[in-house]
């Protein structure tokens, strides 16, 4: 069974400040959601995507991982195959930036438009995309080639590793390419809170009632 441990960086013990008290939250350094939005129906072909575990792929600095650390309790296999929790308490510490701090979407944020300065001149199409058209882990973008943006700017992030899933186009062709490389696509997700139908390349907000 796989675990996904959420850790709450808000949560104080008594008498004591949380571990985002002492954190400053950072500056805001996304572009204006609307702006991404009319570039998304700029052009007649677009293009979603989702970075995989954003805020896991920033590297903590050495000197600031104490902070992050955790305890937790050791687990044994039993005959069953299966684990029991055991009295032995361990110490971990992250080493990449977890869920839940105040600063994590500004330093994200920071190292999209980092690497994409880093590599301006090497991926000059692929910078200028990813600056302007990420929003938190979310890339949304048209375009006139769509297929040559999603093959620049998967072999920008690839420079650092970052991985890039949640593909969505309503552009025949690319979908056509993703399945050639075996790659999961969607015809039905969400943009910002809104859904969008790839198939009949419509946006819509779920109708809310009110009494």
């Amino acid at each position: 069974m796989k675990w996904r441990i959420v850790f709450d960086a808000y949560f104080p013990e008594p008498g004591s400040p949380s571990l985002n008290d002492f954190l400053e939250m950072g500056p805001n350094p996304l572009p204006e959601i609307l702006s991404v939005l009319l570039r998304f129906r700029l052009h007649k072909c677009a293009i979603l995507g989702d970075v995989s575990q954003a805020f896991l792929q920033i590297t903590l600095d050495p000197k600031d991982r104490d902070l992050t650390r955790f305890l937790w309790y050791r687990l044994a296999q039993n005959g069953q195959g299966s684990y029991d929790i055991t009295d032995d308490v361990i110490t971990y510490r992250f080493t990449r930036r977890p869920f839940g701090l105040t600063c994590s979407p500004s330093l994200f944020s920071a190292t999209i438009r980092t690497l994409a300065n880093m590599y301006h001149d090497t991926y000059p199409t692929a910078s200028g995309f990813m600056d302007r058209s990420t929003y938190m882990d979310d890339f949304a973008t048209s375009a006139l080639d769509i297929t040559t943006i999603f093959s620049v700017v998967t072999s920008l992030l690839n420079t650092i590793r970052l991985s890039m899933y949640k593909w969505a186009t309503n552009s025949t062709h690319l979908e056509d390419t993703w399945r050639t490389q075996v790659l999961p696509l969607q015809t039905v997700t969400q943009l910002f809170g809104m859904g969008w139908d790839t198939q009949s390349d419509t946006l819509h907000v779920d109708h809310i009632e009110t009494t």
